[in-house]
């Protein structure tokens, strides 16, 4: 959700936290860190808002 650029979107479309439907696991307001890597697959514990809704 263009938070951290190392866990924002480089998972789904290789561009390091470009918005939230590209970086969120289809949710925004995650963090890039829980949400979007699918790392763990889980919609992100703490939920900042995000930069690009």
């Amino acid at each position: 959700p263009g938070f951290d650029g190392a866990h924002g979107s480089d998972e789904k479309d290789g561009f390091p936290g470009e918005k939230g439907e590209n970086g969120c696991n289809g949710s925004p307001g995650l963090t890039g860190y829980n949400g979007s890597t699918g790392k763990d697959g889980l919609p992100g514990a703490p939920g900042y808002p995000s930069k690009d809704g």
